[in-house]
């Protein structure tokens, strides 16, 4: 039998209950997981862009007028933009705290 008076003897004194509580476990991701998935996001990027500026120097030097040929040829160009862009995302994810 649980008693309300404390040790002080006023039985109306305040019991706090919520030592009693069981309070549910939530699950977070550990903060080197999210680290994680940002290094990764960072590294396709970091690829894609590469692969974009490797292909862009194949390009130039396939053709015999580089500049008309790269500005013309759909690819290379639109790729270090998308690998840009998406390590710009990692970044910014790497700096806003989510609560």
């Amino acid at each position: 039998m649980v008693s309300n008076v404390h040790s002080s003897g006023d039985p109306w004194a305040k019991v706090d209950y919520s030592a009693n509580l069981v309070k549910p476990h939530l699950e977070k991701r550990h903060h080197s997981e999210h680290r994680f998935l940002i290094g990764t996001e960072e590294w396709v990027a970091n690829m894609l862009q590469i692969g974009g500026a490797l292909w862009g120097v194949y390009v130039l030097l396939r053709h015999p007028q580089p500049w008309e040929s790269l500005m013309m040829t759909p690819g290379p160009l639109e790729t270090i933009g998308v690998g840009a862009l998406l390590w710009l995302h990692a970044k910014w994810r790497s700096s806003v705290r989510a609560r």
